[in-house]
């Protein structure tokens, strides 16, 4: 990474991107910017477990309300919006 670059570090506000964050800003000198809309899906009741043959998930693409998940629409046009607010800082950003 110390060969590309970077403008800016956009991340998630989660502890462990945080931290991988921080140990390559001070690597490549790129001011880090922490945008809540990068965070990770809520699963709700599915949170932690295996996708197996893969039908919930599926299902979840679809919509499918799981009890406590995040629907995949406002997964997806929440992730779009922090996406779009990363590529708004002075680049080039990494996300």
């Amino acid at each position: 990474l110390q060969e590309i670059p970077f403008s800016s570090i956009a991340v998630s506000p989660l502890k462990r991107a945080v931290q991988t964050a921080e140990i390559i800003a001070k690597a490549i000198s790129a001011p880090i910017t922490i945008i809540d809309d990068l965070q990770e899906c809520s699963w709700g009741i599915r949170e932690g477990q295996p996708i197996g043959d893969g039908s919930w998930i599926h299902a979840w693409r679809n919509d499918y309300p799981f009890e406590e998940a995040e629907l995949f629409s406002s997964f997806t046009k929440r992730v779009m919006k922090g996406l779009s607010e990363a590529l708004e800082l002075p680049g080039p950003t990494l996300i």
